[in-house]
């Protein structure tokens, strides 16, 4: 009986030390914090309703994203979002998406912070629409607090357009789809593209 019991006990230390080296090999995921802060222009304030828009962070193709919403009345909403380490994952890319951008850049990305000299306080550094002027937020030792994104404030371009003079209306509506294109400077390629398509209806010339 006793021989039985010694055995059994064997047994069940044979099966926990496996159990405990299997549990052991298996990769325990890290996560980190990255917060900070989505604000309009300085001076400016979110309308009726709130400027409603969306934080992301991406690495590769992965991503982590979270509705945010600057309140009526007010310039700036806090964020946080909680991300995963290892895996490649240990650089992120952080932007923002409005989904009612009234006059504002309808996605923007982070770029560092500024500092105010003699001060020591940070300020928010006026983020790009371009996303290779991103700047990577490190997670791999610690949290990232104050990824602060700055709302870029929209040029609004007018117009009209026409058909070439002396051109008679044509019988159908013509659709026109026009781009306006951001150059960093002279013969460089463009950084930011947006468009609009408008019609010239028929039997008009513009």
């Amino acid at each position: 009986m006793k021989k039985k019991i010694i055995q059994a006990a064997v047994v069940i230390l044979f099966v926990l030390v496996n159990l405990m080296q299997t549990v052991a090999s298996e990769p325990v995921e890290q996560y980190r914090e990255i917060s900070g802060r989505l604000a309009l222009p300085q001076g400016d304030a979110a309308p009726k309703g709130g400027i409603k828009a969306e934080i992301c962070a991406e690495s590769g193709t992965f991503q982590v994203k979270k509705p945010v919403t600057i309140s009526e009345g007010l310039n700036s909403t806090d964020y946080s979002l909680r991300v995963p380490v290892g895996a490649g994952r240990h650089f992120y890319t952080v932007s923002y998406t409005i989904k009612n951008p009234q006059g504002y850049i309808s996605k923007g990305y982070y770029t560092g912070q500024d500092m105010v000299y003699g001060l020591g306080k940070e300020r928010i550094r006026q983020g790009t629409a371009n996303r290779a002027q991103a700047s990577a937020v490190n997670v791999v030792y610690a949290n990232q607090q104050h990824i602060d994104l700055r709302i870029i404030k929209a040029s609004e371009v007018t117009g009209s357009i026409s058909l070439p003079k002396g051109d008679k209306p044509s019988k159908k509506d013509i659709t026109v789809k026009i781009e306006a294109e951001l150059f960093k400077m002279p013969g460089a390629e463009g950084e930011y593209v947006v468009d609009c398509t408008v019609k010239i209806p028929a039997g008009k010339t513009s």
